[in-house]
């Protein structure tokens, strides 16, 4: 073999040596870079996910936050209707006080007068408008009852008090008229199918 060819084997065997080399640094190149991306991503996912929990998170707050505006709304407009019926009932039975259906009125009176005398017993004193003593004094009398009449300008319906003074029934129409605001609530809130507030917060969660 010739100077020349073993010029040109050594030349061959470091050019193989040479690829050989430049492969595996590729390969350690590719490998390095994958477990980088790898890395990366990983860091990736994880601040996606801390900041989806927390985007959730704001996100159900707010959703939260509208179905109680709804609620309240829902709750404003239901108490508006209430007061609504109410006040228009209130109207009607102020204006029977003040004489116009005398006969329903009269029966009214001897209603609460009946019923406020059994509560306190006989001797018992019933406070009640000049004008609607007429209406009161027959119940009074069976009752063992005095009637003592007020001025005209007193409030319409009557107080009753027991024959020792310890028991007083005021059964005035302003206080009749809030009682039944409270007992009648539920009741006319149905009549109007108005949904309880409870309910329908259920219903939203």
């Amino acid at each position: 073999m010739g100077v020349e060819d073993i010029i040109s084997v050594i030349a061959r065997e470091a050019d193989e040596e040479a690829t050989r080399i430049v492969e595996e640094a590729e390969q350690q190149a590719q490998r390095l870079v994958a477990g980088a991306e790898a890395d990366m991503q990983a860091q990736v996912d994880a601040a996606i996910e801390r900041q989806g929990a927390h985007i959730g998170g704001t996100a159900q707050r707010r959703v939260n936050a509208v179905r109680l505006a709804i609620l309240e709304q829902h709750a404003r407009d239901d108490a508006a209707q209430l007061v609504a019926v109410f006040d228009a009932a209130e109207t009607q039975v102020m204006a029977v006080a003040a004489g116009s259906d005398p006969d329903r009125w009269d029966a009214a009176l001897a209603a609460l007068c009946a019923e406020s005398l059994r509560a306190v017993g006989d001797g018992a004193w019933v406070r009640v408008r000049a004008r609607d003593a007429d209406a009161v004094s027959s119940v009074a009398d069976a009752g063992g009852a005095t009637v003592v009449p007020l001025t005209d300008d007193h409030e319409p319906g009557l107080v009753v008090d027991s024959g020792d003074g310890h028991i007083e029934i005021d059964a005035r129409l302003s206080v009749r008229l809030t009682r039944a605001r409270s007992l009648l609530a539920e009741a006319v809130a149905q009549r109007l199918h108005l949904e309880p507030v409870e309910r329908l917060s259920r219903s939203a969660a």
